[in-house]
């Protein structure tokens, strides 16, 4: 990965963020974690991260991308806030699900 050196520590929101962005197996483990842990299904969850990414990295001619524009921007928060209003407007299951709980990146990176 990216900007983070084994033994220096949590990466910060800015890092994570970067990782993530820039990174198509950090955004596969996420939805592989949504899939096991909360039941998505794997198209829709695929989807909904692709919509994700676009829109986060979406940037205007010379100004900064979306995420680098926000002064705080904590990618698993925003990612789990994104999908819980997606299920809240009937996207992604039919049952319901409760606000997002867990932490996907924590989890990833303790498998790495």
């Amino acid at each position: 990965m990216e900007n983070v050196r084994v033994g220096t520590g949590v990466p910060t929101h800015a890092q994570i963020a970067s990782m993530f962005f820039s990174n198509k197996e950090m955004q596969e483990k996420a939805a592989k974690w949504y899939i096991d842990n909360k039941g998505w299904n794997e198209g829709r969850i695929k989807h909904e991260i692709n919509e994700f990414v676009s829109y986060w990295t979406w940037q205007k001619e010379g100004e900064k991308v979306n995420w680098q524009s926000e002064k705080g921007f904590d990618v698993c928060r925003r990612l789990g806030r994104w999908l819980w209003k997606a299920e809240q407007q009937g996207k992604a299951r039919h049952e319901e699900m409760p606000k997002p709980t867990g932490n996907w990146f924590k989890d990833m990176m303790q498998e790495m």
